[in-house]
């Protein structure tokens, strides 16, 4: 985007962390200024830290750099960028990592995309950006992108391989947005928006019983689009299956599972629709969005039609003046891990109309948000696929509750 502007982004993102983060993890006296960032680097600074490194840096590395040498809370995942006086070679900082998965057998970078993957040989020349909490942040300079940008990676030993994005830009604005959607803003009168959460936390204490579960859904009105009748089945339908995981944790219901999000997410309740896989890689987020818009327009919310934008290496949607980028393709795919895969490749088409959605609906300022449905077999095949309406407090009560089992949970892409 040619208007983009760190500044703008980094005060944004200062305030979303003012208002939510613990005071004691804080920079010192970053109340008093109303900005938690660093002074900004200088040129003499950035340029010694290239000679050190032997290589040039991204421009919107070098760009960010200039308006704040480091940043002192990125996620729960990765907690600070470094300083560039801080910046080095993960050969020099994580040599065991290095070696261990420098040994990994090579996946088809051909075939999944230079920017999906992080290539085993590359380890021992990524650029370590971040301190290591539970995951951390590289720059890959063997593979070039675009205006002189280079790879970004975000690593974790829970990641399947590393999630890799066309640029430090691309990576930091997916945490920002993350972190953002998470922690929703003040509003404008100087209060605390009412019913507000904090999604990257659950809560201390979580109701395990089914009863008292089914009772918050009641009063957050989970059940308000449902007949009486069909409500009164879902109910039953939950406690029957959460019964049925008391008394035996490990067994299955009618085949399934016995997860109660089997009988919380059916279309009974006027929130759930459900899609199919093959069309949604027909159909891509114009599909995603036909089936979206009726438990849309049954909370009174009408969208405009959505715009298929991009190239053949790259797959944006825009939807009311809001653009979106999903990724990458390489030959019609999703250039990520796992994306030459039929149901991998209809996930993340899924995954990422429901974050486009979700910034229209909260452009409009809007309550509701989109979330994604994957529901299992026993056997760990996917049987369904859905797209969720949620609002903030559905979504804080259900995607951190222990009633509602992993394999039929919804979640918010945007934030998790």
């Amino acid at each position: 985007m040619s208007d983009f502007r760190w500044d703008k982004i980094l005060q944004r993102w200062s305030e979303a962390i003012l208002d939510s983060v613990e005071p004691s993890v804080l920079p010192e006296g970053a109340l008093e200024r109303k900005w938690v960032g660093n002074p900004p680097a200088t040129d003499a600074q950035i340029d010694a830290a290239e000679e050190r490194l032997q290589c040039r840096l991204p421009p919107s590395y070098r760009e960010f750099l200039k308006i704040t040498n480091g940043w002192p809370y990125v996620s729960d995942f990765v907690r600070q960028l470094w300083p560039i006086e801080s910046v080095r070679p993960l050969a020099e900082s994580q040599t065991g990592m290095v070696d261990a998965f420098s040994k990994v057998p090579e996946l088809d970078s051909a075939k999944l995309g230079e920017s999906a993957t992080l290539p085993s040989s590359h380890y021992a020349h990524v650029i370590q950006i971040s301190d290591y909490d539970d995951g951390c942040f590289f720059l890959n300079p063997l593979v070039q992108t675009t205006g002189d940008e280079c790879q970004a990676c975000f690593f974790a030993n829970w990641v399947p391989g590393a999630e890799c994005y066309r640029s430090f830009k691309d990576l930091i604005l997916s945490q920002y947005e993350s972190f953002v959607a998470a922690h929703p803003a003040r509003s404008s009168n100087g209060g605390a928006r009412a019913q507000r959460r904090n999604l990257r936390k659950p809560p201390e204490v979580t109701t395990e019983d089914p009863v008292a579960f089914l009772a918050e859904l009641e009063k957050l009105g989970f059940f308000r689009y449902s007949p009486p009748e069909k409500a009164a089945q879902v109910r039953h339908a939950f406690l029957t299956l959460a019964t049925a995981i008391k008394q035996d944790p490990t067994g299955a219901v009618g085949g399934r599972l016995a997860s109660p999000g089997t009988a919380l997410f059916t279309n009974s309740t006027r929130r759930v629709a459900a899609v199919d896989p093959e069309e949604l890689l027909r159909g891509r987020a114009a599909y995603a969005l036909s089936r979206l818009r009726p438990i849309l327009a049954a909370t009174g919310i009408e969208l405009a039609p959505v715009e298929e934008l991009g190239t053949s290496d790259l797959y944006v949607a825009k939807l009311e003046g809001v653009e979106h980028e999903f990724f990458a393709l390489v030959d019609g795919q999703p250039a990520r891990e796992g994306g030459l895969v039929p149901i991998n490749a209809a996930r993340f088409y899924m995954e990422e109309t429901a974050k486009l959605v979700t910034k229209v609906l909260r452009k409009r300022k809007s309550p509701e948000r989109v979330a994604t449905l994957q529901e299992m077999t026993k056997s760990s095949g996917v049987t369904r696929l859905a797209l969720v309406l949620l609002d903030d407090e559905l979504s804080y009560l259900i995607q951190w509750s222990p009633l509602l089992d992993n394999f039929c949970r919804p979640i918010r892409p945007d934030v998790w």
